[in-house]
């Protein structure tokens, strides 16, 4: 009998040595590969996804009208655009400015309104945290789009370019007009 308890004893602390293993697994690796994954793929999209921006005109209301095309060729998804003012004074320092409001000015697909989206925790393409929150307009990729902008003398539009891959955000792309 005793032989037979210090088996079950012996199975018992296996198993839970198990569950023990598998719970660090589950709670720490799965979602760091899930991160690595993600980061590869935004990694990837932002070597062959191009934007262009046009001077801005002015609309009869008086706003700056920009005219964008967000080109990725073999890539049909969705990007989130962010657009912001900054001083033109910082433009040298664009890849590490993030936008002082958690809002983007309105984006256009076809004169209609995109849809308005907030997406948490955006990353750069190498990992590093940018904002915790931010707000910006879904669009299709290799579609024009229009942004829509009051004017402002001394500053410089930026754009975001934001891939969501697997709930976690990537800007893989920003660009100044």
């Amino acid at each position: 009998m005793d032989i037979a308890l210090s088996d079950f004893i012996l199975i018992i602390a296996a198993v839970i040595v198990g569950l023990v293993i598998f719970g660090f697994t589950t709670a720490y690796i799965a979602p760091q590969y899930a991160f690595t994954y993600a980061e590869q793929s935004a990694k990837t999209i932002s070597q062959t996804t191009f934007v262009s921006i046009s001077p801005p005109e002015t609309t009869n209301s008086g706003c700056c009208n920009y005219l964008v095309d967000v080109y990725s060729p073999g890539f049909s998804g969705n990007f989130t655009v962010v657009a912001f003012y900054i001083p033109s004074s910082e433009l040298q320092s664009i890849a590490i400015v993030t936008p002082s409001s958690s809002s983007s000015f309105p984006v256009y697909i076809n004169s209609t309104l995109a849809s308005k989206v907030t997406l948490s925790n955006v990353y750069d393409i190498n990992g590093h945290l940018l904002v915790s929150s931010i707000s910006g307009y879904t669009i299709p990729a290799n579609y024009p789009i229009q942004i829509i902008a009051p004017p402002k003398p001394g500053c410089s539009l930026v754009i975001w370019i934001i891939y969501s891959n697997g709930g976690y955000n990537f800007r893989v792309l920003y660009a100044y007009g």
